[in-house]
């Protein structure tokens, strides 16, 4: 058999097998054809060694063994939490020994309180002077100067004083000691050098119905007042709710008990009170001491 031949057999052997295949179109194969699927192969997690990392706490402790000292908090002061109150100006309770003038004791004639109309202001002195606050009539009238402690009042209190007689002056001049100062009056005690006292409710009721405001409620002998110039003498006035009492060099004076009528509560005071027509009066005050009961 030759070789033409042969290739012949196998052209129609091809052709026929052909034939008999099914036909495919494109839309198809594209249908049976099935995505091909990625697979990746996961990397190796690489290992670090933590104690060859630099570590940096929020809060570091102590790389040494001592024990370190707390250090203290600041407390933050919020700007509404600062009091703008200014401080008290008169302390409630003080020993003033007037050395200057100060703030809290008037210590002029424009500055103290009088009830009693002045004829003449020239001829009537306050001021402080030589270590006293001094008080000074040269007029014949009568002449009631206060100086109020200024800003504070007082259930009960107690006023105590070192009087002075300022030459020239006569004997009937009043060291006067106030406390319970309020609208309705005060309660008020005089000392006189020639060693007598008196004691006083001063009534704003009776001074406005044009009254005597000054109600007597005491009067008598200070047997413990030292007569004479240039000796000292410490008054004592204490003033509680139902009651009053004088104290002269440590030696009760005069009390008066369950005055259940007082107007009790208010301030203090101290002063002079002129009222026999005999002039001058001169008399200071070394210190004036305001203390608790």
């Amino acid at each position: 058999m030759n070789k033409p031949f042969i290739s012949l057999i196998f052209l129609l052997i091809f052709l026929s097998v052909a034939c008999s295949l099914p036909i495919i179109n494109k839309e198809e194969i594209a249908n049976t054809i099935e995505p091909t699927v990625l697979i990746i192969q996961p990397t190796a997690v690489l290992s670090i060694d933590p104690t060859q990392t630099v570590y940096s706490p929020p809060t570091a402790r102590p790389t040494s063994n001592e024990t370190p000292s707390p250090v203290p908090l600041v407390e933050e002061v919020k700007p509404t939490e600062i009091s703008t109150q200014p401080a008290p100006l008169c302390s409630p309770f003080m020993k003033e020994e007037f050395d200057n003038p100060g703030e809290c004791w008037p210590a002029s004639i424009d500055d103290i309180f009088s009830p009693a109309s002045i004829s003449n202001k020239n001829k009537i002195f306050v001021q402080v002077k030589d270590g006293h606050l001094e008080f000074e009539s040269q007029l014949s009238e009568d002449v009631f100067l206060y100086s109020f402690y200024k800003d504070n009042e007082y259930d009960e209190v107690i006023v105590r004083a070192s009087v002075t007689k300022i030459e020239p002056s006569a004997n009937q001049n009043g060291f006067t000691l106030a406390c319970h100062v309020n609208r309705d009056g005060w309660y008020e005690v005089r000392i006189e050098s020639s060693g007598t006292f008196e004691v006083f409710q001063y009534d704003a009721f009776k001074k406005q119905n044009g009254e005597n405001p000054y109600v007597p409620l005491g009067n008598g002998g200070a047997a413990a007042y030292r007569i004479g110039t240039g000796r000292e003498n410490i008054i004592e006035w204490q003033c509680r709710y139902e009651s009053l009492t004088l104290i002269i060099n440590d030696k009760q004076t005069w009390i008066k008990e369950k005055f259940t009528s007082m107007k009790s509560g208010g301030g203090v005071g101290v002063g002079l009170a002129s009222y026999s027509g005999v002039v001058p009066r001169h008399i200071g005050f070394d210190f004036v001491e305001i203390l608790e009961p």
